[in-house]
């Protein structure tokens, strides 16, 4: 499934390799829903970062992740794909760049949109390991969040497995492996429903 359990410690782990396997047997549309769960998690943050940086609203990233779900989920919208052209370039523009204002909000704002141009990404060119990359940017900002929760500044060797235990990112990793569940039993309006509700932010148990 790409989450492996450390034995030591009975905690998830992140495994890009077997995620990438994983996924690459998968139809796109399958793994870019999985994806697109995780990325939602955190789009919100996109909003946050214009709002703290005094720049104007923007659409266009939960524009684009509508659009996503309704090519997944509503039936014969895979028809519909040439919309999605072109999108990529517009949601690089959209990251918060080296010459951008910067807040406490920027650096999910970018696992967020990068994790959403990697969705897209996966259903333009048809490919979907490009998938690993929307999950593992999502994971990024949980692991992002976790150390600015603990206040490292420095991540040390022997600070891995407190940031790893991490409530935000055990949080993550288990609701990768719901979704996972979600897509394999075709479930997709649930996923989507879950992707609307839940943040990165949440301080929920985890699901079961």
């Amino acid at each position: 499934t790409g989450l492996v359990v450390a034995m030591s410690s009975r905690l998830l782990q992140f495994d890009e390799t077997a995620l990438r396997a994983s996924l690459g047997n998968m139809k796109p549309s399958s793994a870019c829903a999985l994806g697109l769960a995780a990325c939602c998690r955190s789009l919100g943050s996109f909003s946050d970062y214009r709002r703290k940086a005094g720049l104007p609203p923007r659409s266009e990233p939960f524009d684009t992740a509508s659009q996503l779900w309704d090519l997944i989920v509503l039936p014969k919208a895979g028809d519909a794909m040439h919309p999605l052209i072109g999108v990529c370039d517009e949601l690089l523009t959209l990251i918060p760049g080296e010459d951008d204002p910067w807040n406490d909000s920027a650096a999910f704002a970018d696992d967020a949109v990068a994790a959403l141009y990697y969705c897209v990404s996966t259903l333009v060119e048809n490919d979907p390991a490009n998938a690993t990359y929307a999950l593992r940017r999502s994971y990024e900002a949980t692991d992002h969040l976790a150390t600015e929760k603990l206040g490292l500044s420095v991540i040390r060797k022997q600070d891995e497995v407190e940031i790893l235990s991490a409530h935000c990112i055990q949080l993550e990793l288990h609701r990768q492996l719901r979704d996972r569940h979600l897509v394999q039993v075709n479930d997709l309006k649930t996923l989507r429903a879950m992707a609307q509700i839940e943040t990165i932010f949440d301080e929920a148990p985890f699901p079961s």
